[in-house]
C-alpha cells in the first residue's frame, strides 16, 4: 500500500520498505520553506495535478496553509480533523500541525507522534461525509413523524437559524429549525412551517418534553432563540458539543465550523458563504444603519438567506452536530473526570446559565444618559486642554503621543516596546503624570474614552425597549473555567469605590418595588488553596474565623519587617494581601514590589517569609509544577475531592522563558481559580434552581466572579438573603469552611452589607 503525504517544509521523494512516501510542498509549484496563503492558493491547481497522477489512499497535511491547499479551505482546527477531496475516488485527508511548531517541546512532540499514528491508522477508504439527504416537514403527518422519530431516540441535536436580535424592538426570530437523531434521520421546519400551528404543534411539544433528551451546539443560544420567539422551554438539553468540545481541549476553537472538522465536514461554512455574502449585501441595503445599533451584520443576514439555502444550511448543521456528539461522548467516556465534571456540574449550569440570560438586568436608562453628559464632558474639557499644549494631537494615537512626549517636551524614555519606540502605555505614563500637566490629560481621555466605549455605548446599544440588558455568559470563556460575559462585559465594571465606577453601577437599578441583593464569597481562591494544599497554617486561619491577611501579617512579621505582631498596621496587611494572591498567580517580585509600593528585595523576603510558613502550600505548588512537566495537563478539583476539567499546559517545556514561565504559573494557578470557579458555578446552578422551585419573587440577574446578584422584590428580601447565604457556604470544601458576604441596595453602586 501507499502513503501519501503533503508537507510544507520539505520536498523530496523517499522509499520507505514496501511503503512509498511521497512528500511535497504544499506550493508544489514553487518550492517555498514557508509559503503565504496566496502562493498556495495560485498554486493549488498544481498540487491536485500530482495527487491525480499518485492517486493516492491518504494524505497528512501538517500545517494549515497544507491543509487549505489540499481540500482548499483552511480548517480552523487542525488536531484530530480531516476531510476528503474526489479524485478518481474519494480520498481521506488528515490535518496534522507543524511539525516545526512543536518539535522543541517535548511534550506537544509526545502528542504529535501519539497523533501521527491515529492519522496512519485512519481507514484507506471512507464515505464522503456529506452523502445523505434530509426531510423538509410541509404538513402536520411530516411533523407527527418526524417527532415520533426524535422520541424514539436516545438523544437528537437541534439547530436554529434566526433573525435579528434581541435588543430588536422586533425581537430575534427562528427562521429555520432543524433536527437529527444520531442516526441520521434529520428533519427541518423552515419558515413555511414555522408559521403553521398545525406543523409545530408537535415540535413545541417535543422541545418542552424533558424526558425527550436533547444536544445542541452553544446550547444557551438555542434555547433562549426558541423562547423569545415562540415562548417555549426547551427541556431536556443534557449535552452541549460546543462545551463538550472545550472541556476536551480547551485551547482549541469551540465554533460548530472549527468543530466540525473532527468529522469531516468543516467546509460546510465555506459552502454556504456565497449565499451568506449575498445576504450581507441585502442587509446593508435593506437595513442601513441598524447593524450598527442592533448587532452585526450576520445576525440579520441568515434569515435574508434564500429560503432553500438556509434549509439546506440548518439541516447541515443539525446533522453535524449530531455526528460530532457522537464521537464527543465517546471521548468524553474514556475521561471519566470529564465525563463526571459534566453530569454533576456543567449541564446543570448550562441551563442555570440560559435562565440568567433570557433574565437579564435591569438598566435605568436616565442614569446612562447622565452618565454619559458627565464623561463626554470630561472628555472635552481633557481634550481641549490637550489642544492648547499640541493643536491637532490624536490622544489615542501611541505615534504622535511619544513625538509629544519625548520630542516635543523632552520628557525621560522609560521604556521602549519590542520595535525600539519610546513607549506609551499606561504604566509609563503614570511614572510620568507628575512631570507635566499633559500626561495626566492623556491618562484622562484614555480612562474616560475606555468607559465610554467600553460600558456606556455598550448598555445603549444592548439594552432592550422595556429597559433590560442581556449579556451572554460563556461556560467555554476561560481556558481555566472561569465564566467570561460578552454583548456587554458586565464583569469589569469598575468597582463603586471610584467617581467613575460608582457612576456606571448606579446606571443598574432594579425596578420599582425591587432590591439588588448581591452575594460575594470572601477569600474564596485562598480557602481553596489552603484545602488543596491541607496546609495547617491557612486551613487554621480560616476555621478561626480571623482576618487571614491579617493573621499572616501578624505570622511573618518578625522576619520580613523585623516588627513585632503589636506593631503590625494596615499597610503592613495589605502588603501581607498582594502576596497571598501573588502566589496563587505566581506574580514575579517586580509586580509584587509594584503592587506593595517597595522594593523587589523587600517582595522577594515577604514571599520567603510567607512561604516559609506556608510549608504545605510551597510543597503542593512544587507537586502541581512536576505533574505538569510529567503530564502536560493541570486540573481542577470537583467538591467531592476527585479531578474534575483538566487544562493542557504543555508549555512547561517550552525552550522559551518567558511562554514556559506563563504555564508553570498556570500549573497550580489552574487548581485554585477553576476550582473556585466551579464552586460558584455549582452555587448559581443552585440558586437559580432554587428560586425556580420555590416561587421565590427574585430573579438571578448576575454573577460577576465570585459573586451572585438578584433582582428581589422588597417582600422577598428576608428569605432570599438566608437562604443565599446557607446555599452557598453549604458544608465548605474539603474541611475549610466557605464565608459569603451578603449586601442589598436600590442600584449596584449602593448596596450595604446585610446582617444575618
Amino acid at each position: 500500500p501507499s502513503v501519501r503525504m503533503v508537507m510544507n517544509d520539505v520536498h523530496s521523494q523517499t522509499d520507505y520498505g514496501r511503503d512509498k512516501i511521497y512528500v511535497a510542498y504544499a506550493t508544489a509549484c514553487r518550492a517555498s520553506a514557508d509559503p503565504e496563503p496566496e502562493e498556495a492558493e495560485v498554486c493549488r491547481k498544481y498540487l491536485a495535478a500530482h495527487i491525480r497522477r499518485l492517486c493516492p489512499m491518504k494524505i497528512l497535511c501538517f500545517g494549515s496553509v497544507a491543509a487549505e491547499s489540499v481540500v482548499g479551505y483552511r480548517p480552523s482546527r487542525l488536531r484530530g480533523g480531516w476531510g476528503v477531496i474526489h479524485s478518481e475516488v474519494t480520498i481521506p485527508v488528515t490535518f496534522m500541525e507543524d511539525p516545526a511548531k512543536v518539535v522543541h517541546n517535548p511534550l506537544l512532540s509526545a502528542r504529535f507522534k501519539s497523533d501521527l499514528v491515529k492519522a496512519l491508522g485512519m481507514p484507506d477508504t471512507v464515505r464522503d461525509p456529506w452523502a445523505g439527504s434530509g426531510h423538509m416537514i410541509e404538513t402536520a403527518s411530516d411533523a407527527e413523524l418526524a417527532v415520533e422519530c426524535f422520541r424514539d431516540a436516545p438523544w437528537a441535536t437541534f439547530d436554529t437559524e434566526t433573525f435579528g436580535v434581541r435588543q430588536d424592538p422586533e425581537g430575534l426570530q427562528v427562521v429555520a429549525l432543524a433536527a437529527c437523531t444520531p442516526h441520521g434521520n434529520p428533519y427541518v421546519w423552515g419558515s413555511r412551517a414555522l408559521r403553521d400551528p398545525r406543523c409545530t404543534a408537535p415540535l413545541f411539544e417535543w422541545l418542552a418534553d424533558a424526558s425527550s433528551h436533547k444536544i445542541a451546539h452553544n446550547a444557551p443560544f438555542d434555547i433562549g432563540a426558541v423562547k423569545q420567539s415562540f415562548d417555549v422551554d426547551a427541556k431536556g438539553v443534557i449535552g452541549d458539543t460546543r462545551l463538550w468540545s472545550r472541556m476536551l481541549d480547551p485551547d482549541a476553537p469551540g465554533s460548530l465550523e472549527a468543530v466540525s472538522n473532527i468529522v469531516g465536514m468543516g467546509d460546510g461554512k465555506a459552502r454556504f458563504s456565497p449565499f451568506l455574502v449575498k445576504a450581507r449585501k441585502r442587509v446593508h441595503k435593506e437595513h442601513k444603519g441598524r447593524e450598527d445599533l442592533m448587532g452585526s451584520t450576520d445576525a440579520y443576514a441568515y434569515g435574508l438567506v434564500e429560503q432553500a439555502e438556509l434549509i439546506r444550511y440548518c439541516l447541515s448543521d443539525a446533522v453535524v452536530t449530531a455526528r460530532i456528539a457522537v464521537e464527543l461522548l465517546r471521548s468524553l467516556k474514556e475521561i471519566e473526570s470529564l465525563a463526571t465534571t459534566w453530569n454533576s456540574l456543567v449541564c446543570g449550569a448550562m441551563a442555570a446559565i440560559s435562565h440568567i440570560e433570557q433574565n437579564g438586568v435591569s438598566v435605568d436608562m436616565t442614569a446612562v444618559h447622565t452618565a454619559e453628559k458627565m464623561l463626554m464632558g470630561r472628555l472635552a474639557s481633557a481634550h481641549a486642554r490637550i489642544e492648547q499644549v499640541s493643536p491637532g494631537l490624536n490622544p489615542l494615537s501611541p505615534k504622535q503621543v511619544g513625538e509629544l512626549l519625548f520630542k516635543v517636551l523632552r520628557l525621560p524614555v522609560l521604556k521602549r516596546t519590542a520595535t525600539g519606540a519610546p513607549s506609551v502605555d499606561e504604566g509609563t505614563l503614570r511614572k510620568l503624570e507628575d512631570q507635566h500637566q499633559v500626561v495626566q490629560d492623556l491618562l484622562e481621555v484614555r480612562k474616560l474614552s475606555k468607559l465610554t466605549g467600553t460600558y456606556i455605548n455598550a448598555i445603549k446599544s444592548h439594552a432592550t425597549t422595556g429597559g433590560r440588558v442581556h449579556p451572554r455568559f460563556l461556560l467555554d470563556g476561560a481556558a481555566s473555567g472561569r465564566l467570561s460575559c460578552r454583548e456587554p462585559n458586565l464583569q469589569n465594571v469598575p468597582r463603586a469605590d471610584t467617581p467613575e465606577g460608582k457612576m456606571l453601577r448606579d446606571c443598574f437599578a432594579p425596578p420599582v418595588g425591587w432590591v439588588l441583593v448581591q452575594a460575594d464569597y470572601s477569600q474564596l481562591e485562598l480557602r481553596v488553596a489552603a484545602a488543596l494544599s491541607e496546609d495547617k497554617e491557612m486551613c487554621a486561619a480560616f476555621l478561626s474565623g480571623e482576618d487571614f491577611h491579617l493573621r499572616t501579617a501578624k505570622m511573618i512579621a518578625p522576619m520580613a519587617w523585623g516588627i513585632s505582631e503589636e506593631e503590625v498596621t494596615k499597610e503592613h496587611r495589605t502588603a501581607a494581601k498582594a502576596v497571598n494572591f501573588g502566589l496563587l498567580y505566581g506574580m514575579a517580585d517586580e509586580g509584587l514590589a509594584a503592587t506593595i509600593g517597595c522594593t523587589a528585595v523587600e517582595a522577594k523576603r515577604i514571599r520567603q517569609a510567607i512561604l516559609g510558613r506556608f510549608s504545605n502550600l510551597a510543597r503542593w505548588i512544587g507537586e502541581q509544577l512536576s505533574e505538569a512537566r510529567r503530564t502536560g495537563y493541570s486540573w481542577t478539583v470537583l467538591p467531592d475531592g476527585r479531578r474534575g476539567r483538566r487544562r493542557p499546559v504543555m508549555g512547561v517545556k517550552d525552550p522559551e522563558p518567558r511562554k514556559r514561565a506563563h504555564y508553570e504559573r498556570a500549573s497550580w494557578n489552574t487548581p485554585v481559580q477553576g476550582t473556585a470557579s466551579d464552586i460558584c458555578l455549582s452555587s448559581l446552578t443552585k440558586v437559580v434552581r432554587w428560586v425556580q422551585s420555590d416561587a421565590v419573587q427574585a430573579r438571578v440577574v448576575l454573577t460577576v466572579h465570585d459573586s451572585i446578584i438578584l433582582e428581589v422584590h422588597e417582600s422577598a428580601v428576608d428569605e432570599v438573603v438566608y437562604s443565599l447565604k446557607a446555599i452557598m457556604e453549604g458544608d465548605g470544601f474539603l474541611g475549610v469552611p466557605l464565608t459569603v458576604d451578603v449586601e442589598k441596595g436600590p442600584t449596584w453602586a449602593r448596596l450595604e452589607a446585610v446582617e444575618v
